[in-house]
């Protein structure tokens, strides 16, 4: 009876609030932070699934208009034209270095996008970081899977910390 009163619910909430406002909800409602974690971590994967879709639609739809590669055209007859072309190029050479660095600490980086459970992070930007380091699909899937284990766990176990050391002081 609790599950076909928690999932509509639950449902809404993890799309709207993402694991931050779920976790609460789970916990509120089965008394236990593993069971909230056991349904949470599901949704978690989905959502994997689904912004790689739509990521993956948002690049087709991209190379079928061109855009990306006629603003290119354009930027690159506008700095011909301009005095900027220099200061681009040590840009350039900055970006290259940040992006070697990126790409360095890029496997821990997407674990902990897809953990943080707040504004800024979570499975919408963890996907987005696979996608922009080239991962494998099957390689960021699994650090995103890990991310997203390893903060439902925290979070869960923190939460239902927290209200126990409520419940014991009221």
């Amino acid at each position: 009876m609790k599950i076909a009163v928690f999932l509509p619910g639950f449902f809404l909430i993890h799309l709207l609030l993402g694991r931050a406002g779920s976790i609460p909800y789970g916990i509120a409602i089965f008394h236990k932070w593993y069971t909230a974690s056991l349904i949470i971590i599901p949704f978690d994967f989905l959502q994997i699934l689904f912004f790689s879709f739509v990521y993956k639609l948002a690049s087709k739809w991209s190379r079928m208009n061109n855009l990306w590669r006629m603003m290119r055209i354009n930027i690159k007859k506008f700095l011909k034209r301009s005095r900027i072309k220099r200061v681009m190029k040590s840009e350039r050479k900055f970006h290259s270095s940040m992006l070697v660095r990126a790409q360095k600490w890029g496997e821990l980086g997407v674990i902990f996008i897809a953990g943080v459970p707040f504004v800024g992070g979570g499975m919408w930007s963890g996907v987005l970081l696979t996608r922009l380091l080239k991962l494998s699909r099957i390689r960021g899937a699994i650090l995103l899977m890990t991310g997203s284990i390893a903060s439902c766990l925290i979070l869960s176990l923190g939460l239902f910390g927290i209200k126990t050391v409520i419940m014991k002081l009221f």
